[in-house]
């Protein structure tokens, strides 16, 4: 994106921060949008007096950044999920209202310094998006109403929008390919998997066998590893976990729809430990006494308030309800439900259970927000940590249902407990001098009981160990508590759902208790499956940038540069080209200026390259031969070979993808054949020929045809119209009409006395005799060039041939060629009374017997047959005795060849 100029609070937001002031009402920022007006060419007062922008391509709601005393940072993020088309904008509006005037106005305006485009998406997923931040000054009797997501959440769209980012770079959606019954659960490597449709094995519940396998391990078993799956067809994304200790993988959990940041993540590890930290310092007794401590000490019944008990018991039971509140104020044990309606101090804005626990004289207290969500805040010495969340809504609903199941616990009791209140008190108002009897009133120990959780000391089985509620497991030899934890000591939440479906959540103490050490699991049944370990975002971080640095290691990304040759390079890298000329051995594609390529090459691989129109070309090197570039066949592909593809006016030279076309409306400037629609057949043949047919619709269904040479000239020949019938009967028609009936009969008898003239002159069929002088003449009066064959005698059988005739093949040369055919099997042949003398092959191989004293300019001396085998006596007699010369590097095999030799001489060199 580019950059963005200085943001201009409007006439209009200056009046609604002033109608507010020293605490008349409250802002609320409702929306951001993108437009097309471009205000840089305005002065500063038109841009103050501006009440509206023009072109309104795109709309968002504001988040909430950061609130300080005297500022508050929002932010606005735009995403291309809901776009069809790219847009253009050129400044962003910011809008807000007030409870003094509810309308919506134009805050404040961010122009940007040039006119911006956000490309459209694809398949209503977001695949680009962009934020910008607004910082805000305050006076501190302004009060602000926010109304967005949780403060830097990461939802759904944005984490799509950076994995199409990852997708259209090249550095995911190009691994390993699967194969069909490919096992997952075998998969221990750094690797990424593209699941084309292959039935894989092991892989969750519902997925639609597309998607892509994030694996991070360390290639065996010995170390745990994680795999991260995403379906593509179904916009999920599932997560297992190996455990090297324990030899297996767990079940596939679905991640939830929000992530959180790292500073959430911290804060909520900070909060724990605030919570743990100080107790780990004291005795068991010391932790026993801060946790049941929640009320004064009660020495004398009599002292009792009855109606401090009774609003006790109505906090417990969830029936005040709190609105407009300050949280911090909210500090008595209970359960509440609150409408904070903008009240300070809530995680979450929205109608919600708040869950308190005090301790210590009010000194320690811990707040629960439940809003579909789960957050946290611990209170000690006055001060207040910051809200933290649990990482994933299935916490939330244990947790919820938990504290629930305590909630009914007490509304059990509550008929019981205020029977027994109603008894005390009648017996006060009798004798409150007399000594409380436990049969009518309730002790201190007891109202703890219905307030914190159970403590167990005893050495427990968790497996077996379901029974609803919170419980203190303080027991450091109980069993089957997450096994990565050393201490078996933790707090432990059941939510058994109806005696067969079961929850539990465990949350450490002691030694090594961090935040990566909460855990949870779920079953049905009586047999308990293994813990599950909640990953924190920290790791997560980790893991990523680890599995980044080795993409980057193996294959770093470079942008390209005008002139390059993309043949040339011979390492694993990855080269981006924008805007880029004079590109060599690019393959056919349609626009060469935008693409990248991927190389998977050393002295042999494979380079991919990716074009503008989402095509992908492969070219493959061994050694130093290149196979050529082969397009990969897509979708649109199988559409022209299907003939669904229509094009109105499309330039012939261009449709060279072998398919059928149908063309509703050429043009000869274009490169069509003829004005009239029709069908256009591409036959294209390894980028050496492309063939053209085209079929018009018209009086005449006229074909046309035309071919492309990619050779020495690479051109389109011209269209040619092929003949049909009433092509030749037109033909026929025309020599009808020109010739009359007397010209036919004046051609015909010429042609007769042609014929019979020839018959007198030569035999046709016999043994006619030509008289004894006859002699046949064939004379050509050109005497320069070539004229070729001069007249001839042929016989032709089945299939051989023979002929005699004269050829001129110069101006003054003349030769006499006896021609055999069509194959090696017929000679020239010399007999003498029908006996055969000499023969002369097809070949050109005579077999007859040469007289070299009757031959002219033979050799002096030519040896004969008994000469010729002494000569070949002594060169066998010589070889025989040669020595062999062999070369080596090595000492030992020198003599060992030498050795083996026996009685043939060898000589073995040394290098």
């Amino acid at each position: 994106m580019e950059k963005f100029n200085k943001t201009v609070v409007t006439n209009v937001g200056r009046q609604q921060l002033a109608s507010i002031a020293g605490g008349q009402g409250k802002l609320t920022y409702t929306k951001a949008a993108l437009f097309t007006q471009n205000v840089n060419d305005l002065s500063q007062d038109e841009i103050l007096n501006l009440t509206s922008l023009s072109g309104n391509q795109l709309e968002t709601n504001i988040q909430v950044i950061k609130v300080n005393t005297n500022n508050i940072t929002v932010s606005a993020s735009f995403n291309n999920s809901t776009l069809s088309q790219d847009i253009n904008f050129d400044s962003i509006g910011w809008y807000a209202s007030t409870t003094v005037d509810s309308d919506e106005k134009l805050f404040a305006i961010t122009p940007s310094f040039t006119a911006q485009t956000l490309v459209a998406g694809s398949n209503s997923k977001s695949t680009a998006s962009f934020d910008i931040n607004l910082n805000i000054g305050l006076s501190q009797s302004v009060d602000v109403v926010i109304q967005p997501q949780e403060a830097g959440f990461i939802d759904q769209s944005k984490l799509q929008a950076a994995l199409s980012e990852l997708k259209s770079s090249g550095l995911i959606n190009n691994g390993d390919e699967a194969v069909d019954k490919e096992d997952l659960a075998k998969r221990f490597t750094t690797s990424i998997l593209y699941i084309n449709g292959e039935n894989t094995l092991n892989v969750p519940s519902g997925f639609s066998n597309h998607g892509q396998l994030l694996s991070i391990g360390s290639n065996d078993t010995a170390h745990d590893a994680v795999h991260i799956l995403y379906d593509t067809q179904n916009n999920k994304e599932y997560i297992q976990t190996f455990d090297s200790a324990a030899n297996k993988w767990s079940k596939w959990t679905t991640s939830t729809d929000i992530f959180y940041t790292k500073d959430e993540i911290n804060k909520k590890f900070d909060s724990i430990n605030d919570i743990v930290g100080p107790q780990l310092d004291t005795t068991k007794a010391e932790i026993n006494k801060s946790i049941i401590n929640t009320n004064q000490k009660i020495d004398n019944l009599a002292n009792i308030d009855i109606k401090a008990i009774k609003d006790k018991l109505s906090k417990l039971d969830g029936d005040i309800d709190y609105e407009g509140i300050n949280a911090d104020l909210i500090t008595d044990t209970g359960v509440y439900y609150v409408n904070p309606k903008g009240a300070q101090h809530y995680a979450s804005d929205s109608s919600s259970v708040l869950v308190v626990q005090s301790t210590n004289n009010g000194k320690n207290v811990v707040q629960w927000q439940i809003d579909g969500g789960f957050h946290v805040r611990y209170k000690s010495d006055g001060a207040w940590t910051d809200w933290a969340q649990f990482t994933t809504y299935d916490q939330f609903d244990y947790l919820n249902s938990a504290i629930s199941g305590l909630e009914d616990k007490v509304q059990g009791n509550k008929t019981d407990i205020e029977s027994k209140l109603e008894n005390a008190k009648q017996a006060l108002q009798k004798a409150i001098a007399l000594k409380p009897d436990s049969s009518n009133t309730y002790t201190k120990g007891e109202v703890d009981n219905l307030v914190n959780p159970k403590v167990i000391d005893a050495p427990t089985d968790i497996n077996k160990f379901t029974t609803n509620g919170t419980y203190k497991m303080r027991n450091p030899n109980n069993t089957n508590t997450p096994p990565w934890i050393h201490d078996h000591r933790g707090q432990l939440i059941n939510y058994n759902y109806d005696g067969n479906a079961k929850t539990q959540i465990w949350l450490p103490v002691g030694t090594g208790a961090t935040g990566g050490d909460l855990a949870y699991r779920y079953w049905e049944g009586s047999n308990a499956p293994d813990w599950i370990r909640l990953s924190t975002y920290q790791e997560l971080q980790t893991v990523q940038r680890d599995l980044q640095s080795k993409i980057d290691i193996r294959r770093p990304i470079y942008y390209g540069n005008n002139g390059e040759d993309i043949l040339s390079f011979n390492s694993p890298q990855i080269r981006i080209y924008t805007n880029a000329t004079n590109i060599k051995n690019l393959p056919p594609m349609n626009r060469s200026n935008y693409f990248y390529v991927e190389y998977f090459i050393s002295a042999w691989g494979q380079v991919v390259l990716h074009d503008q129109d989402s095509y992908l070309w492969i070219n493959s090197k061994n050694g130093d031969y290149w196979t050529g570039w082969r397009k990969v066949v897509v979708s649109n592909d199988l559409g022209n070979l299907n003939g669904d593809n229509t094009y109105n006016n499309p330039n012939f030279n261009n449709l060279t993808t072998s398919g059928n076309y149908y063309i509703s409306n050429p043009t000869t400037a274009n490169n069509a054949p003829t004005t009239n629609w029709g069908n256009l057949i591409v036959a294209k043949g390894q980028l050496q020929r492309i063939q053209q047919i085209y079929f018009e619709d018209g009086t005449n269904n006229s074909m046309f045809i035309r071919m492309y040479y990619n050779n020495s000239h690479t051109a389109w020949s011209p269209w040619h119209r092929v003949l049909a019938d009433y092509d030749f009967n037109n033909l026929q028609n025309q020599i009808n009409g020109k010739a009359s009936n007397q010209a036919v009969t004046n051609a015909q008898n010429t042609a007769n006395n042609a014929n019979a003239n020839a018959n007198n002159r030569l035999s046709k069929i016999g043994t006619d005799n030509m008289a004894p002088t006859a002699f046949i003449n064939w004379i050509s009066n050109i005497a320069n060039g070539n004229r070729g064959n001069l007249g001839g005698i042929g016989w032709y059988g089945a299939t051989d041939w023979v002929k005699i005739y004269g050829a001129q093949t110069g101006p003054d040369n003349l030769d006499l060629v006896f021609e055999l055919g069509d194959d090696n099997s017929n000679s020239i042949v010399y007999r003498w009374n029908g006996a055969e003398k000499a023969r002369i092959t097809s070949s050109g191989q005579f077999t007859g017997t040469i007289d070299w004293n009757h031959v002219n300019g033979r050799p002096g001396n030519i040896a004969n047959t008994g000469q010729i085998s002494d000569l070949q006596n002594q060169i066998n007699q010589i070889r025989s005795t040669m020595p062999v010369v062999q070369k080596f590097s090595d000492i030992n095999q020198a003599k060992n060849w030498s050795n083996a030799g026996g009685s043939q001489l060898r000589i073995a060199l040394i290098n």
